[in-house]
């Protein structure tokens, strides 16, 4: 099955579980909690369970499934990065064509 999840829905889901709070994960990438909850939105309905379970007063905790989706996210962001890394790394050693 095809995810039709983006790498930036990825981050957000991972900034949150890193930091267990919303608020703070939309602080730190900068973007608004309603694109943060979309992303935790989508991803929860692609995975067919709850990622993080939402408490009142308290915030947000990740559950089992969700900790087994964000070290998965995990490794393809990081897959991700390696790769940019990766073709930055080949464009840098190609030389310019010589023109004449």
């Amino acid at each position: 099955m095809r995810s039709r999840l983006t790498l930036r829905q990825l981050r957000y889901v991972c900034e949150v579980a890193r930091l267990q709070n919303v608020l703070a994960a939309s602080r730190a990438l900068g973007i608004s909690t309603s694109s943060i909850l979309a992303a935790i939105d989508a991803a929860e309905h692609e995975a067919g369970t709850r990622i993080f379970n939402r408490f009142p007063a308290k915030g947000i905790r990740i559950t089992p499934a969700g900790s087994r989706f964000v070290a998965a996210a995990a490794r393809l962001l990081a897959a991700e990065t390696e790769f940019a890394r990766a073709t930055s790394d080949i464009s840098a050693r190609i030389p310019d064509p010589l023109r004449i």
